[in-house]
C-alpha cells in the first residue's frame, strides 16, 4: 500500500509539472472602426509583460518556434501564438497607426479596433530661446545672447540659433519623454545657411536619463546630417538617433545637443530656426 501511495504521489507531481509547461493558444482579430477586418496588419510584437523585451512564443502546441515580431499570416487580420505564460504586452502596427495592448491574456477582448485615417504621431517643439549653450571645451555654460557664439540672431525675419564658420560649440535642450511614448522617437530640424553653395553639416548627440538610474555621461556622437538646399532656402532635416533610443520609454529625461560640424569645406554660418521631437504615441 505504501508503494502505491508513493507511486501515485510521483505521478501526481509529474502531471503537475507537465501542466506548468503546457502551451495554450492566444489570438486576436484586428478590425477598423466600421467593423471591417483589417487586412493590412504589418507586425505583431509580443513583449514580456511590462517590458520591451520580445517574448518567446510558439506557432503550435508542440512548441514549434515562432518568429517574434510576427510578420506572416496576418493578411486576414488575425494573429495567434502559443505560450505557457499568461499575460503579455502586445504591440500591433498597421501602417501609420499602432496599438499597445498592455497586460493582454487569453481572457482579454480578442476584438481589437484600430481605426483608419489620421496618424498617431505626436511632437514636442522647441524654439531657439529654449536652448542654452556649452562652450567648445565643454567646461562652462554660455548664455545665449545676440553677441555670443553660438548666438541668437534675427535671420529672414525670424529668431534663429546661429554658428559662425569654425565654431563647434553645442547648444542643448532637456525635456521629459511623454508618458504616451510608444516608439520611433526622432528629431526634425529646420535650418538655413547664409552664403556659398554648401550647407554646413549638423552634429548632434543625446543623453538619456531616468529616475534612480546612473547618469548617462557618455557623449555618443550620432552621424552628422548634411542638409541639402541652397542658401536662403529653409531645409527640414531628420536627426535619427541610433542605439541611444533603442530602449527609450515614457518618463525618460532626454538632453539633445546640436552644433555646427566643421567636417567639410563649408565656410557658411549655420542657422537653426526650429527643432521638434516627434514620435508614435499609444492610442
Amino acid at each position: 500500500m505504501r508503494k502505491f501511495i508513493v507511486l501515485f504521489a510521483a505521478l501526481l507531481l509529474l502531471g503537475t509539472a507537465g501542466q506548468a509547461q503546457a502551451l495554450e493558444k492566444l489570438w486576436g482579430a484586428v478590425y477598423d472602426e466600421y467593423g471591417n477586418i483589417r487586412t493590412d496588419v504589418d507586425t505583431v510584437t509580443v513583449y514580456t509583460e511590462n517590458t520591451t523585451t520580445a517574448a518567446t512564443v510558439y506557432s503550435d502546441i508542440d512548441g514549434t518556434a515562432l518568429t517574434n515580431p510576427i510578420v506572416s499570416g496576418l493578411t486576414d487580420g488575425v494573429f495567434e501564438f502559443w505560450s505557457g505564460t499568461d499575460e503579455f504586452d502586445v504591440l500591433i502596427k498597421v501602417g501609420s497607426r499602432a496599438v499597445l495592448l498592455e497586460d493582454w491574456s487569453k481572457t482579454s477582448n480578442h476584438r481589437i479596433i484600430i481605426p483608419r485615417g489620421a496618424s498617431v504621431g505626436k511632437s514636442i517643439v522647441f524654439s531657439p530661446n529654449q536652448f542654452i549653450a556649452v562652450n567648445v571645451g565643454e567646461t562652462a555654460v554660455v548664455p545665449l545672447t545676440t553677441t555670443s557664439n553660438p548666438r541668437l540672431s534675427l535671420d529672414n525675419g525670424l529668431v534663429a540659433l546661429e554658428w559662425d564658420d569654425g565654431d563647434e560649440s553645442y547648444v542643448q535642450v532637456t525635456f521629459k519623454v511623454p508618458d504616451d511614448y510608444l516608439f520611433n522617437g526622432k528629431f526634425k530640424i529646420l535650418t538655413d545657411y547664409d552664403s556659398g553653395s554648401d550647407n554646413p553639416p549638423i552634429h548632434f548627440r543625446v543623453f538619456v536619463n531616468g529616475d534612480g538610474t546612473v547618469w548617462d555621461t557618455a557623449a555618443t556622437a550620432q552621424t552628422a546630417v548634411d542638409p541639402a538646399g541652397t542658401a536662403g532656402t529653409p531645409e527640414l532635416s531628420t536627426l535619427t538617433v541610433a542605439t541611444d533610443f533603442s530602449s527609450l520609454a515614457g518618463g525618460n529625461i532626454v538632453t539633445l545637443q546640436i552644433a555646427r560640424s566643421n567636417q567639410d569645406s563649408s565656410t557658411a554660418d549655420l542657422e537653426v530656426y526650429y527643432v521638434e521631437f516627434y514620435y508614435d504615441a499609444k492610442n
